[in-house]
This record gives C-alpha cells, sequence and structure tokens, in this order.
C-alpha cells in the first residue's frame, strides 16, 4: 500500500510559543517512565480538528520495528484535551 496522508486529531486547549514536536515511538505500551522520542517534525496546531503529519511517519508504522507509535516530543507550551473520544486519534489514507 501507499501512504496518502497521516493526520493526528487533536483538541488544543492551549499553544504558545513553539508548535508542538511529534514524533515516532518504539513503545507497544505505556512506559514506566518517560517515553524514548527523538527528532519529530513541529505541526502548527491552532484550536480543534485534523493536523497533518509526515507521510514518512505512516511509512515507519507500517514497516513496524522501531515504530509502534506517535508521541509528542515538546514544542512549546501547550495542552491539549486528553478527554475519551478522538483526541490522539491516528488516520491514515492510503492506495492499494
Amino acid at each position: 500500500a501507499e501512504i496518502l496522508s497521516v493526520e493526528i486529531y487533536l483538541k488544543a486547549i492551549q499553544v504558545q510559543f513553539d508548535d508542538p514536536i511529534f514524533t515516532t515511538h518504539g513503545h507497544a505500551s505505556k512506559p514506566s517512565g518517560a517515553p524514548g522520542l527523538s527528532g519529530g517534525t513541529g505541526v502548527n496546531v491552532d484550536g480543534t480538528g485534523w493536523w497533518p503529519l509526515p507521510i514518512a511517519f505512516g511509512n515507519a508504522l507500517r514497516a513496524g520495528g522501531g515504530a509502534l507509535g506517535i508521541g509528542l516530543n515538546h514544542g512549546g507550551y501547550n495542552i491539549f484535551d486528553a478527554a475519551p473520544g478522538e483526541s490522539g486519534s491516528l488516520r491514515i489514507r492510503y492506495r492499494t
């Protein structure tokens, strides 16, 4: 399959200073300490909705190995609604 787009649903309560930086991670479940995150891509989030992530994230998740999920690797002073629902959901469009 060819990955066409990767998006994450976020409800931003507050985004200040730098854009939030998202990256892939290799944790199959919640780690006991801080997650192992490095690098990433800033995403200009200014409200609630679906926000684009790099297609490379979808390819990395598809390939498996070291990429099992998407994580927030810092950025500015950002607060997102973590209530149950779509928050943090991924939408990956592909073509076979």
